[in-house]
């Protein structure tokens, strides 16, 4: 089975597979209306969704040798995104699909794009994909600004849980 490393070092983050600790820390992550009403239904998840979130990455990091990680500040430590890859299915296909998700107060500083880049470098080293891709809401301009900024292309529109989403795809280049 192919195996990502379980930690990633990027210029200003650190990246290790999620824990139970981390739930608090990740509830801040997704506590922002405006930005989770692109990922979820109705209000921001609270810790019980977040601890279901945390032991469903950890368990895909059990079951695939990869998954999602958190990501810290170098500087102070703090928990300030989860991103990384997961199994997908898009139509009748597997694929390996990228998520990013940055704390409200970090955004805008480039650590979705920093993160995310780590992740899919790690995916073509060590999951030898040729392609990864990336599900946007249609009306999420700034996950939309991350995957150009990543070197995503457009490759259509599809339903993902329930709403429209773009679909990105980056080759292995």
């Amino acid at each position: 089975m192919p195996d990502l490393p379980p930690r990633l070092d990027t210029d200003r983050l650190v990246a290790r597979p999620p824990a139970p600790a981390d739930v608090a820390a990740l509830v801040a992550v997704y506590d922002d209306a405006e930005s989770v009403r692109f990922l979820y239904a109705g209000d921001p998840p609270g810790p019980a969704d977040i601890a279901h979130m945390v032991a469903t990455d950890t368990a895909h990091w059990h079951a695939h040798g990869y998954g999602r990680w958190v990501w810290f500040e170098r500087d102070g430590g703090a928990l300030v995104a989860r991103c990384g890859p997961r199994l997908a299915l898009l139509g009748d296909a597997a694929d390996v699909e990228i998520h990013w998700s940055v704390r409200a107060d970090r955004r805008r500083r480039g650590l979705a794009v920093e993160a995310a880049e780590a992740a899919i470098a790690a995916c073509f080293d060590g999951l030898a994909v040729g392609s990864v891709t990336a599900l946007t809401h249609v009306e999420n301009a700034p996950s939309e600004r991350v995957a150009r900024a990543l070197g995503f292309t457009r490759e259509g529109v599809v339903e993902h849980h329930g709403a429209p989403h773009r679909l990105h795809r980056r080759r292995r280049g």
